[in-house]
Parts: structure tokens; sequence; C-alpha cells
């Protein structure tokens, strides 16, 4: 018989109470000898006491100690142990999945002082499956109610996407935010939140949600990217150069990462050459450096065999180079001789200078001598070496000013300063369409219900067109949907996507290709080897979840 409403919240409070226990809870020991469990919050003069029933609040006087819970009481690898199996459980969907994973977290570990709290989640997650929840974010609920969280932040997370392609920012932020609490960690509105944030220039909180991202999808070079744009922004070289580099390594030949490391090593050789002595410059890695240098250098090999070549953050021909080159050499050879004939002007003014102060000295001595004759003779000279003087300082003058204006034609590379973000593209949305299979393979597939694994075991995703589900091979911020994945067969360095694998779709000669499952029975394979019967290829099962 279906649950009432009414058993289903008592279960949700039964499983609520459940989560304070002995074992997790701090006990607080009060001065009248009452014991008081629950989780210990402190605030001035006052200790309070969260519990299933409220907030209970104790003067300090009333408190004759308080013992942390278990959880608070191990070492931190121990607890960053168990906090990491905890989020684990939050990607999951089954309770019956969640108590897998602690019992493989208990036979890792059977000696771990946590021992009790492991246990603790095998009985919650038992009796949720014995109840027939399902797990929502790391939560225990009923299937509905799940289902309309997610179609509710669906909803929400288009019109935010729709209102970024608009331009209408903080409205975007928004919608994206309601999303973000109806369905908590999900990397498209992580993702999307970046690329608002940023535009509405709060861009430590974008860095923050880019990097929210890569929790989920480590090898996400979009999101890498866009954390070195952020971080380069905000005049942190040292984060943007990690980011960098980290992306490179993953996809050495991608224009925009290597169009960004230019600017980025640019803009620090600018720091450098500052009158600020930036001591974190000093500390960034010399790998990841040589990662950025090393990308520059092979694209900039590449583009010379098709005659362009770098000139600050353009690229132009070998003749337009060598004419700024030529230029530049002239402009140069012309600055140099001013200088040379500047010196020799200013030596003669220099001497110039001499003699007038000689021939004032003698002027006053023959005004002194009542020599006017000999005063006057000296006048005279006076009168042309002042001439004399201004004629050259005229000459220093055309010269100087003939210097300034070559200096403004000399030919200098321009820098943007600006680095290039990254946007999402779905890997399904160029793949042919092939929509040949057997009736059976197509109206099985067109459920959505099937799930894709490897020919080792490993979950490659819910073979759906869920374009925002988490576990969607259709959704491209997905670990199984990303060009950017391990776990996805789109991404052609991953082993299931690779051309040359025997795990792979692609490679007709796969030995253990990727196979559909529904139920935990095989649907068919999805390969380009022929000898294997019922089989798809990657791109009839895109072809038919798209509905052709």
């Amino acid at each position: 018989m279906r649950p009432t409403v009414f058993h289903r919240c008592l279960a949700l409070t039964v499983m609520l109470l459940l989560a304070v226990t002995t074992a997790r809870a701090d006990k607080v020991f009060l001065t009248d000898g009452r014991v008081i469990e629950g989780q210990v919050a402190e605030a001035g003069d006052r200790i309070g006491v969260i519990t299933p029933e409220g907030v209970q609040w104790f003067r300090r006087d009333q408190v004759a100690r308080v013992e942390p819970g278990l959880l608070k009481q191990v070492d931190p690898a121990v607890r960053q142990a168990f906090l990491a199996a905890k989020a684990k459980v939050k990607r999951l969907d089954s309770p019956a999945d969640a108590v897998a994973l602690w019992e493989t977290y208990i036979a890792e570990d059977p000696k771990s002082p946590l021992l009790p709290l492991a246990m603790e989640e095998i009985r919650r997650w038992k009796k949720a499956a014995k109840d027939g929840l399902v797990i929502w974010a790391g939560k225990p609920v009923w299937p509905e109610q799940r289902d309309a969280a997610q179609k509710e932040a669906v909803e929400l997370i288009d019109a935010g996407i729709a209102l970024h392609d608009a331009g209408t920012f903080a409205e975007a932020r928004k919608q994206l935010e309601k999303a973000g609490r109806l369905w908590p960690d999900h990397p498209t509105v992580s993702f999307y939140s970046g690329l608002v944030l940023r535009q509405l220039r709060r861009p430590i909180e974008a860095a923050r949600s880019f990097a929210e991202v890569l929790d989920t999808i480590p090898e996400h070079v979009p999101s890498m990217n866009n954390t070195a744009c952020v971080c380069a922004r905000l005049s942190d070289y040292r984060s943007a150069v990690t980011f960098l580099a980290r992306a490179l390594r993953r996809d050495a030949d991608n224009s925009i990462l290597v169009d960004n490391a230019w600017e980025v090593l640019h803009a620090m050789e600018a720091e450098k050459k500052g009158d600020v002595l930036r001591p974190d410059l000093l500390k960034i890695s010399r790998d990841n450096l040589k990662v950025l240098t090393d990308a520059c250098t092979a694209q900039r090999n590449r583009m010379a065999k098709v005659d362009k070549h770098r000139w600050g953050s353009a690229w132009i021909s070998k003749a337009e180079l060598d004419r700024h080159i030529a230029r530049s050499r002239e402009i140069r050879q012309r600055l140099e001789t001013i200088a040379r004939e500047v010196r020799l002007i200013q030596a003669r003014i220099t001497g110039l200078d001499n003699r007038i102060d000689v021939v004032k000295k003698m002027r006053a001595a023959c005004l002194q001598n009542n020599d006017a004759g000999g005063a006057l003779v000296f006048q005279r000279q006076l009168k042309d070496l002042y001439a004399e003087r201004a004629d050259l300082e005229q000459q220093e003058g055309r010269l100087l000013a003939e210097g300034r204006e070559l200096q403004k034609q000399r030919p200098e590379p321009a820098w943007s300063g600006e680095l290039v973000m990254m946007g999402v593209q779905s890997p399904v949305s160029a793949m042919a369409a092939q929509p040949q299979a057997d009736q059976a393979i197509r109206t099985v597939v067109r459920s959505g219900k099937t799930v894709m694994v490897g020919g080792d075991g490993v979950f490659l995703g819910r073979a759906s067109a869920g374009r925002h589900h988490p576990k969607s091979i259709w959704n491209p911020l997905s670990p199984h949907g990303s060009g950017y994945s391990k776990r996805s067969v789109f991404d052609e360095r991953s082993p299931y996507g690779r051309w040359v694998s025997y795990l792979s779709v692609r490679d007709p000669r796969a030995t253990k290709p990727p196979r559909l499952m529904l139920d935990g029975t095989l649907v068919c394979y999805v390969t380009t080897n022929a000898s294997f019967e019922p089989r798809i290829t990657l791109e009839t099962l895109v072809a038919l979840l798209r509905g052709r």
C-alpha cells in the first residue's frame, strides 16, 4: 500500500532525528547533572545546543564541560576521508548505492575510529531503501519530491541561461541561485553562475563558481581557462598560471588557451618591470611556466608554417613582420644618431657656457678698472657666444622633437591585455545522424532509461537527452557528456572515446566496448566493431536520443 502524506512526514522526521546520535553529537554536561546531546554553537557568554527539538541556550556558568562529538575528536585525515565518503553519497541516486559505498568504506578501514558513524549511515540508508526513498542532494526523499525539484530546477536553469545570453546578468543570477538551492552542486548552475558573476564584476565569486565545476569534472578545460581569466584580472598570476597550465596539459593545441598564455606571460613581464616588487611572481611554479612557454613556442612554430607570426596580441604575415622590423631598425638607427648628435651639441653648449663664464669675468674686470673699451669688446664676444648657444639649443630642440616623433612612429607590438573566456559546446551538437538500428533497440533507447557502462564496469552516464542532468550523456557539463572527462565517451582522450582503445566506442577493434544496460540487462553494445551484436554506433545512439 502506498504510504500516506502523514506516514511520509513521520518517516522523514525519524530520519532527521537519526542524524543527531550519540556517536555524532556533542555532549554538554550541565552543572545540575543533566546531559544535553546535539551540535554545540557558542555565542558570547552563551552556549547553544542544536537538537531535533530546537536550540537550547545555557549560560557558561551553567555548563560544567563540553565533550566534542566523535567526528571532532579524530585526526584530520581520518575526518577528511569520512567527509569525502559523505560527499560521494550526494552524487548517488539510490540508498542501496549509499549502503554499498559505506560498506566499502568500512572494508577499506575496518579499524577506523569513525566506524560507529559509518554504521549509523548504513542503518540510515537501509531504512531509506526499505521505505522506497531515493537520494536527493545527499538526503532521503520521495521520488516525486526529487522529480518535482529537478523539473523546477531545469526550468530555472534554462531561464538563467537565456537571461545570460540576452545580457540580463542580474536577473540571470537570481534564476541560477534559485536553481542551485533546488539542485545543490549542479555543475551547469556553477558554470553559468561564474559567467554571470564575471559580468557583474564579482571576480572572486566567479572564480569560486568555476572551481566548483572542477570538483565534479576535474578535467573541464573551459572551467580551468575561465578560472585563470578571472584570476589574471585580479592580478593573481600565480593562480592564473596554475589553472592555465592544467588546461594546457589537457589540451595543448587549444588556440584560446595558448592566446591566453601569451597575454598572461606578457602581463607578468610588465609587472616585473614596474616600480613595485611582486614577491608572489617569484613563487610561480617553473614547471607551470614552462607549460605556458612551450605551448606558445609550439603555436608560433605551427603558425609560421602558414605565414603567420606573433606581433603582440595579433598574428601578422612575414612580409608585414619584416616591414615592422625594418622600420623599427631604421628608427632605432636614426634615434642612435640623434642621441650622438645631441650629446655633441650638449658638449658644445657646455664648452660655450665655460667660455661665457670666462668672458663675463673679463668684462667685469674691465668695468672694475674703468676700461670701457675693453668691456665693450667682451660684451660683443658675449653676444656672439649667446647667439651661438641659442643656435645650438635650437638644433638640440629640433633633434629631440624628431626623436619624440620617431618614438611614436616606432612599430611596437600591441597587447590587448584581454583574456578570452570559454563557453560550453555540446559534443552531440555536431555529430552526424546515423539512425539505423534494430527496432527493439530503438524503442528501448528512446525510453531514456538505459545507462552506459564501460567494458571495465565503469559507469559512463545515463543514455538520455536530459540536457541538465548531471549524469546524462547529453549534458556537456556532466562528467559523462563533456568532451573533457575520463568518464565520457565524447572525450577523445579518455579510454572510452579514444580512436585506439580496447574500451572505446570508436575503435573498430575494441574488445571491451561500452554497452547499454536496462535494469542490469544488456540492451546492446555501443561500438564500431562489427563482431559485436547487438550493437549501435555512438552516432546512432545520439540520433535516437535526439528523436530522429
